[in-house]
């Protein structure tokens, strides 16, 4: 016969409150929205700039083209070169890449906070002075190509592509990856064309989360994105 305490489960424990920090949000008069997340357990700064579009907001004829501003605007700016740009985030010990998935493009970003200037002025230069490179497109356009023969040699990106052709038809969603012919259509007038409608701050929000002091790091995005010009929303 089981013991009498086997037959009654045993009483829950008293509940532990939870609670997240609210954060602080502004917006500011280029209509970029700015949200703030004061955490000081650790030393570090973490910034995250996100577009509203992705692939599926790429023109029918250059599909992947969002892909490939993301990629780029680590290749080369005004003031310096893929090399250097590198050699200089990796100097401060920090991260800065952009990607682009179906649905939004997002610049990431993060250092230790006694660096936060420097890699937010890092940051500003990939966005506002990207010169996408003839040179790196070439690269970007032969290495992108040859991955997409892998991917098609793959039983389960087949799979993945006409699952999604079947269930969405029509829609964007429907196409998991650019053909080919798509990314040799990719010309450095497109990626210019696309950054300069895109990449505008009534289109995205910038989120910071670490160790900053909320009116110190306002003032400092109010210099560096404040004259930023806002654009049109499609």
């Amino acid at each position: 016969m089981p013991e009498e305490f086997r037959k009654t489960p045993p009483a829950p424990l008293a509940p532990i409150p939870f609670q997240i920090p609210q954060p602080f949000e502004t917006l500011l008069e280029n209509g970029l929205r700015i949200i703030i997340f004061e955490n000081k357990r650790l030393p570090i700064v973490n910034f995250r700039l996100a577009f509203r579009f992705g692939e599926i907001n790429s023109p029918n004829n250059t599909r992947g083209l969002s892909s490939a501003v993301a990629s780029l605007l680590t290749q080369g700016t005004k003031n310096y070169s893929s090399k250097e740009l590198a050699e200089k985030v990796e100097n401060l010990g920090a991260s800065l890449h952009a990607s682009s998935s179906s649905d939004n493009t997002t610049i990431s970003a993060s250092a230790l906070a006694m660096y936060r200037a420097e890699i937010l002025k890092l940051m500003a230069e990939i966005l506002f002075k990207p010169t996408f490179p003839e040179e790196e497109l070439k690269l970007y356009k032969e290495n992108t190509i040859k991955g997409l023969e892998f991917q098609r040699s793959q039983a389960d990106f087949l799979a993945d592509e006409q699952s999604a052709r079947i269930i969405y038809g029509t829609h964007p969603y429907s196409k998991v990856a650019p053909k080919p012919a798509d990314v040799e259509k990719i010309s450095r007038d497109s990626l210019i064309e696309f950054h300069s409608q895109k990449m505008i701050p009534n289109n995205a929000m910038l989120i910071v989360v670490g160790d900053v002091n909320r009116d110190e790091i306002l003032d400092e995005l109010n210099q560096i994105f404040g004259d930023w010009k806002h654009g049109n929303v499609e």
